[in-house]
This record gives C-alpha cells, structure tokens and sequence, in this order.
C-alpha cells in the first residue's frame, strides 16, 4: 500500500508540475467562460442560446450547466487521452522502464498507482470546465436577468453525473493501450473510436425505435440525458437535477463495467518486465542463434563510387521516395488498418440507419449517401489529420533520429512537402472508403443507381479541396507549435471557435479559415449556382495556405536547437528567391480571389452579419407588434406560374391569391409579409386600393 500511494503521489506531483496541465486547465475554462458570457448577453452583436435561454430558461439552470460541461467534457476527453496516455508511455519513452521495473514494486501496485493519479489529475484539469461558467456569471457586463441564483450543486452534479464516470473509462482505455503495446499513437485511436461511439449514438438518436440503444453506447452520456430531459418544462429545467437513474443510470453502470474490465485486462496481460513478449524479434533472434556463424564470415565489399547531385532532379527523388516510405507506413500500420475498418462499419450503419427517418423510408439516392456520410464521417477525417499530422511531424523525433536525418543533405521544403503529401494521401484512402462504403449501402438496399461519376466530383474534389486545406493547417501548427500535445489542443480549440465565431458575430466567411458559402446538389439543379461560388473561396483560402505552408517551411525545426529565436535565424538563412516567389504568389492569390469575393458579398449583395439581422428583428418587432391582433383576410386559394432557372437560382413567379374575409368586421387595410430579397414588379388587387406603408429592409 505504500509503493502504491508513493507512485499516486508522484505522478500527481508530476503532473501539476507541468506547464501543459494548466495551460489545459486553462483553455477548457476560456472556452467555457466564453460560453457563459456569450449566452448571457455580454456580446450585443452575438446572437446564440442553448436549451431555451433565448427565452425563459436561466443560464445557469442546473439543466443548462449539465449540458455544457457534458459537451465540454466531451472535447475535454482528448486531453485525458494526452495525460492518461503519457502516463502509460512516459516510462518506456524515457527508456526509463528497465530501472522501473527492478524496484519492489508490484504490477497492480504500478498499474493502480498510475491509472488514480490519472484519474486524479484529469479531474483537476476538467474542473477548469465548471470554474470558467461560473466565472462568466459574475462578470458585470453580462445581463443579470438571464442568471438566476448561483447554485455549488449544479456545478458539481454534472461531474458526478458525466465528467468523473468519462474520466474513469477513458483514462482505462488509454493508459492500457499505451501500457500493453508500449507505443503512443494507440490511445489516440482509442480516443478517435470514443467520438465516433458519440456520433454514432447521435445517428442512433434519429429513429424512435433506436434511442434506447443510443442511450446505452454512447461513451459520454450524453445521449440518455437528452431523451429523460426531452419534454422538460421551463420550470423543470430551470430547478430539477437530473437523477441517478433510468438510462443514465444504465448507461453509466454499463461504461464504468468497461472501465473495470480493461483495467482488469491489464493487469492480466501487462508483463513487468523490460521485453514486452516474445513476438517475431524474438523468434528472429532465435532463429539467427541458429544459424551457422560460418554465414557471417567477413568477406571484401565493393563500394561504388557516389555521384553527388544536389539539383532540382534530386530533391524531386528525395521527396518520391519519401512520399513513398511515410505512404507505406501509414497503410502498413495495424492501428491504421483497424481504425480504418471501424469507420468502414460505421459508415455502413449509419446509411441503413438514415433510410429510416422517424420510420419514413426513403430512397438511398447517391447525393443522399453522400450527405449522410460525409456530414458523419467529416469528424472521422478530421480526427485522422489532426493526429496522423502530430505523428508525421514528430515522426523521426520520437525515433531519435531527427539529428541524423537533419544532417542530410535534404532541403527543409522536400520533408515538408512529403508530409504533407503523405497526409493527402491518407486523407484520399480514407474518401475512397466512404465511396466505397456508400456504393456498397446503396447494392446491400437493393439500389443500383450509383452514380459514381457524382461520388468522384463530391469526394475527390470538393470534399478533398477541403481536406487539403486542413492538411496543411495541422502540419503549419505542430511545426510552429513544435510541441505535440500543444499542437493536438490548439487544433481542437480551432474547430471549437470555428462553430463559436457566429455566437461572437463573426459569421462571414471570409474570417473563417477554409470556409464557404456551402453548396448544395439535387437531381434537378445539380449544383447550380452553388458551384462557383465555393471554388472562389476555396482558391481564397488556398492563398492563406500557401503563406502558411511557406511559413512552415522557414521555421521547419532542423538540427538541435528547436526553440523560437533560433529558427527564425535559420529561416532567415532559408529565404531564397523561389520561396520568395511562391509568397508572391500565395499573396497575389488570396489578394485578388478575395477582392472578388467580398465584391460579390457585400457589394453586388447587400450582406448583413448576425448582429444586424438580429437588430433587424428586434426593430420589426417593435414597429409593428402592434398590429398582432388586427383582423385580417384569410387566404383560400392559390394560383401561381413558376418558371425556374437552375444554373443562376433565379425564378420568376406570376399569379393571384384569393383572399376572403372570415372575420364579423369590416377589413380596410392588409398587412403583407414577403422576402426582402425579392424583386416586386407588380402588386395589385383586385378592388381599388393604394399602397400606405413599405418597409423595403424588412418586406413590410
């Protein structure tokens, strides 16, 4: 027992040591500070609400704070996966395991000691969730009457509820894979295969008859408070907790059983010792034992004489033949392999799963699979690129060769691109298998309409234009960064405050790293006008990726000296003509693609952002609330000729409304509500009448 507390005291001494704790510790609670002050009105321009407090439903409700620090715990899963993970690996990383394991120390003792210091400083890193919505509450430039009375219980329930059950489970899972396979990389892919349980468990959500199931394998728990708080009341929200019971008392017990499980798996198959088994190096070893050391007798060798080339026609064979290795790797990988199979039967899942909407049965069209399952397998691509990205990046580092590799004659720019090209490839094997996973779901329904001309331009254009961009994001942060986890961390924030920006009133696309407009594609229009508009962003953003794999490549970190002031005088070094050329261009590109875009934006179109369109309301609201209750003509009929335009979204409409009064008085004025955006060329009635009023900026 006390070997057992001396390993829980020092891995907990360890941790809160580390800067990285607290900068966890801290971006969790800036995260969901920002939450709070955002829903409490602290931002005029910011329009958002989560379970009704757009209404009547308090900020801080104990409903509310369980939802948030749920989904906030969800994102904070990732870093338990990073502490619990260093946990199990820190020991064979360090090649410290050797010493570890000559002390007096059991194996349940080490593996106890190491899982509940874990456990005990996750704790203290989620707790940031909780202290960051409370202090958004007390801030004085929130509204107060969106806040009612501060309550400690409804920032503790939610972790003894979700947060503390999650820690327990992920944490297993983690430090046994590290622990068992002695490597870093299989708890990442333990925490991509939790959010892919999650999302699966919400696809579940869509169908009456699956919800129970959802209720029972989502990870997070998140699953089974939305259906026992789906019919809640205003005043059930604001004051009920919700209790340890019905399916989520289900779910937790099932999902802490798994927790007791792997743990009880590793102290089975964890081997206390420096060889971890006897695999194929040691049946090698063996079998060289066996063979006749006559074999090995020493013979004279020719080495051919070495023509040195250090041109263009190298530094292309440089980087074929590094392309080449790091693709082999990455397909070569049993935990590439195996994620690769879950998100295939994933996929398959979730296309049935959708041909039943609310028990409505619908065709598995191509453009429908596709929508589907990109929208369910987008988080799947982006987890791979934001992990396999770190790998890449740190690949020879974690080998310890970085020194011997810098010191070969390979410019920075070829490393660079062969990673980067490494990760498209894996992006486009992985659209491959949601081509093929879609065709397949659509044969197994018994639809043979394919399509595969439509999957080809879907996938392997517009979805891998998007991907690319996001390739080249993730590298450019971990090569600044230059520090895995930091890396992992700062690219979740990023895909956290892309869906927060619109909250904050910075909705257009033009301030959001590789978005758009979004497109849509039907039977009858195709793409439409969709089409054109989103290849003019994403050549926009292409310019900003360009800037920034150039940036990449100036502060690759080359040699031993990594910190920050040494690379910008390396870089300084690298600033040749051509990389200066390709700035040019990168610059010129987001210029001019740009200046086009905003033109059309906000200069053709009159662009409002969430903050005017919300004062828009508020103003229309109160002009004319007013006439509410006025009596006013029913409509009885309807007569319209419709021509429409596909290729330019344009439609011209022309007909006649019969409207007929209902009411005991007589009716002399019409109030009438149409689309701003819409052009009136003619509007008349029937019997004389005269225009009184028109509001042009709300349709009035």
């Amino acid at each position: 027992m006390k070997r057992f507390l001396l390993l829980f005291g020092f891995e907990l001494r360890f941790y809160l040591r580390r800067l990285s704790t607290w900068v966890y510790f801290g971006m969790l609670a800036a995260v969901a500070f920002l939450l709070m002050i955002t829903f409490g009105g602290a931002f005029p321009d910011a329009s958002g609400s989560i379970e009704g407090t757009d209404g009547n439903v308090m900020v801080n409700s104990p409903h509310v704070l369980l939802i948030l620090v749920s989904l906030l715990g969800l994102f904070g899963t990732l870093v338990v996966a990073a502490i619990a993970g260093n946990a199990g690996y820190r020991d064979f990383g360090d090649g410290m395991h050797s010493l570890v394991f000559t002390k007096p120390t059991s194996k349940t003792e080490y593996v106890a000691g190491r899982y509940l210091g874990t456990v005990t400083v996750n704790l203290i890193v989620l707790s940031g969730i909780a202290f960051g919505l409370w202090l958004g509450t007390v801030m004085p430039f929130v509204e107060a009457d969106r806040f009612g009375p501060t309550s400690l219980a409804a920032y503790l329930w939610p972790y003894l509820l979700t947060v503390q059950p999650n820690i327990a489970f992920a944490s297993a899972i983690f430090l046994s894979m590290a622990l068992m396979t002695r490597k870093r990389l299989p708890h990442y892919l333990g925490g991509a295969g939790l959010l892919l349980g999650y999302i699966l468990a919400q696809t579940l959500m869509r169908d009456l008859e699956t919800k129970w199931i959802a209720a029972v394998t989502d990870p997070f728990g998140v699953s089974p408070i939305a259906i026992m708080t789906e019919y809640w009341t205003t005043v059930e929200k604001n004051t009920q907790f919700l209790g340890f019971e019905g399916w989520i008392l289900m779910n937790r017990l099932v999902w802490i059983g798994v927790a007791v499980g792997i743990v009880a798996l590793t102290l089975w198959r964890f081997r206390f010792s420096f060889v971890a088994s006897e695999g194929r190096r040691s049946r090698r070893k063996k079998d060289i034992e066996g063979v006749d050391e006559a074999s090995f007798a020493p013979a004279r060798i020719v080495i051919p004489e070495a023509r040195r080339s250090f041109g263009a026609s190298a530094a292309l064979a440089q980087l074929r033949t590094l392309v080449g290795r790091g693709f082999r790797e990455v397909l070569a990988s049993p935990y590439f392999a195996a994620i690769l199979l879950t998100g295939v039967l994933f996929l398959i899942i979730n296309t049935v799963q959708n041909e039943m909407f609310f028990g409505t049965r619908t065709w598995p069209m191509a453009w429908k699979v596709l929508e589907e399952l990109g929208g369910s397998f987008a988080l799947f691509v982006v987890i791979m690129v934001t992990f396999y990205a770190g790998e890449l990046v740190w690949r020879e580092r974690d080998l310890k060769l970085d020194q011997v590799v810098d010191a070969t004659p390979t410019p920075s720019w070829v490393t660079y691109s062969a990673k980067l090209i490494t990760l498209t490839f894996m992006v486009i094997v992985l659209l491959g298998v949601v081509m093929v996973a879609g065709m397949l779901t659509q044969a197994l329904l018994g639809f043979f309409r394919l399509e595969p001309a439509l999957y080809a331009q879907k996938l392997f254009g517009m979805q891998l234009a998007e991907y690319f961009l996001l390739c080249v994001l993730a590298l450019s942060v971990h090569t600044l960064v230059n520090h895995k986890y930091t890396g992992h961390f700062l690219l979740i924030l990023f895909y956290v405050a892309v869906d927060l920006f619109p909250l904050l009133g910075i909705d257009h696309a033009m301030w959001q790293y590789n978005s758009d407009l979004g497109e849509t594609y039907s039977d009858m229009n195709l793409h439409g006008w969709f089409l054109g508009p989103f290849l003019w962003f994403k050549l926009y953003w292409a310019g900003f990726a360009v800037l920034l794999a150039v940036l990449s490549n100036l502060l690759w970190p080359r040699g031993v000296e990594s910190r920050m002031r040494q690379r910008i005088g390396s870089a300084r070094l690298r600033l040749r003509p051509a990389l200066i050329a390709v700035a040019a261009a990168g610059t010129a590109l987001a210029l001019g693609a740009g200046g086009f875009v905003f033109y059309n934006t906000n200069v053709v179109n009159d662009y409002r952002d969430s903050g005017e369109l919300e004062e828009l309301q508020a103003g229309y609201e109160k002009e004319y609330k007013q006439y509410e209750g006025l009596p006013q003509p029913r409509v009885t009929d309807v007569s319209l000729e419709v021509d429409l335009y596909p290729k330019t979204g344009d439609a011209n409409v022309r007909g006649s409304y019969i409207f007929v009064n209902r009411t005991d008085v007589p009716i002399d004025r019409v109030h009438l509500l149409l689309d701003p955006e819409i052009e009136i060329r003619a509007l008349d009635f029937e019997i004389p009448s005269r225009r009184e009023l028109e509001d042009a900026d709300v349709g009035y």
